[in-house]
């Protein structure tokens, strides 16, 4: 069989519109775009992104130039095989090369120009980022999760879709739906990252590596008061974990964890959820604040009926700890006014200060304002109760060493070093 040689695609023009669609794009890359074509293209990305700068570096630039990352591997290798050249090895060792039935090397193809062409293997991070999308039906978030832009979003779905010849998400502005070919792909792409997370995890235990980013999502009154000296603690040991903590409302904490927005959850009343697994912290107990010239401050211990009729500041009323304490006042038969409610400890406790009312919040919230004697505190001795905290994390999420030692750290069981 006589074998053709192999022909490069023309050189393609700058695609300006590209550039005006991306206004997060250096002027750097417009211009190496504009005068860099074909394998030179690869060549620059591939130079341009060392192994300082690493996987993020290489989807940015890819995008701006044209380029399928999937032919690039970041910490200054070669690339993984450079398309539309001949006598360059492939997977295998092998060089593409055009017959007139087609290109002869595994996975290779002529594409419309006659060029062969070498479909490489998927990466993982394609795979991840189709589950992203999938679970979260937003390229922003998905974006967001993998630190890359959603054009790189796009480009990695559209890619993942021509190497499977389908299409694998109905395109509609009414709401997202995988189809069937994309819920396949999710099913197995989500097994694939999983193994594949279990064994990266597993190679880091045995190495005794405790590294990477842990992103929590907390609630307000966790992460500004009880979460500080368990965090202090914890990156004084690890020095090399960095932990990204975001303040959020309860039903926003479990949303980002269900999502994969977030590794970690930190809640009060934790809801169970089959989805979910929920990590017992421990128990706060719950007291009466008012202004230091309120009656009640008078006395240190009180019984709950003692409130009954009082002007409360109160959280707002989809907050589990808002749900808790209706109840015990309920049980109790008491009625208070509620005359403010805040989604957070701070303005709630800063709303008691300027005599609005008073309220019933965790105990460790107020100690700097008990001791700058701003608030006065006053325990309940006919309904003591308490607030249980939680940790929670999705239950096909993989922990990592970084993980599991934070979880210990914050349960107080965490290893001797």
């Amino acid at each position: 069989m006589a074998i053709g040689k192999t022909r490069r695609r023309p050189a393609p023009q700058a695609n300006t519109k590209l550039f005006r669609e991306r206004e997060s794009a250096p002027r750097e890359v417009e211009l190496l775009a504009s005068t860099v074509f074909g394998n030179d293209r690869q060549a620059t990305v591939q130079n341009r992104c060392g192994s300082a700068r690493g996987q993020r570096c290489i989807l940015e630039l890819s995008v701006a130039m044209e380029v399928d990352a999937r032919f690039i591997r970041p910490g200054g290798d070669l690339p993984i095989a450079l398309p539309h050249e001949s006598g360059v090895p492939v997977s295998g060792g092998r060089a593409p090369t055009a017959t007139s039935g087609g290109c002869t090397a595994g996975g290779s193809q002529v594409d419309a120009t006659g060029a062969c062409v070498f479909n490489p293997p998927m990466q993982i991070e394609s795979l991840k980022v189709y589950c992203d999308l999938a679970e979260t039906e937003s390229f922003t978030k998905a974006a967001q999760i993998n630190e890359v832009t959603q054009s790189a979003v796009s480009q990695q779905i559209s890619s993942l879709e021509r190497q499977f010849k389908s299409l694998l998400i109905e395109r509609s502005k009414k709401k997202f739906r995988l189809t069937r070919e994309g819920q396949v792909l999710y099913d197995y792409s989500k097994q694939i990252i999983q193994t594949w997370d279990s064994l990266h995890s597993k190679l880091q235990e045995i190495k005794d590596i405790i590294s990477g980013t842990i992103r929590v999502a907390t609630i307000y009154s966790i992460g500004l008061h009880d979460l500080p000296p368990y965090l202090k603690k914890y990156l004084k040991a690890y020095p090399t974990v960095n932990v990204h903590v975001e303040y959020r409302r309860s039903n926003q904490v479990y949303d980002d964890v269900l999502s994969n927005v977030v590794d970690l959850g930190l809640v009060a009343y934790p809801q169970r959820d089959s989805k979910l697994e929920v990590v017992p912290l421990r128990k706060e107990l719950m007291v009466l604040i008012c202004h230091p010239n309120h009656p009640l401050a008078k006395t240190k211990v009180t019984k709950i009926s003692a409130i009954n009729g009082q002007k409360f500041v109160g959280f707002e009323p989809d907050i589990p700890t808002r749900k808790a304490i209706d109840k015990v006042l309920r049980d109790k038969e008491v009625s208070v006014q509620h005359v403010m409610e805040f989604d957070n400890i701070e303005t709630v406790k800063r709303a008691v200060e300027i005599e609005a009312g008073i309220s019933i919040v965790p105990q460790g919230t107020i100690v700097q304002e008990v001791a700058k004697q701003t608030l006065a505190q006053v325990q309940f001795d006919d309904a003591v109760f308490h607030r249980p905290l939680a940790a929670i994390y999705k239950k096909s999420r993989v922990l990592s060493p970084a993980m599991k030692q934070f979880l210990a750290v914050l349960k107080n069981e965490e290893r001797s070093k």
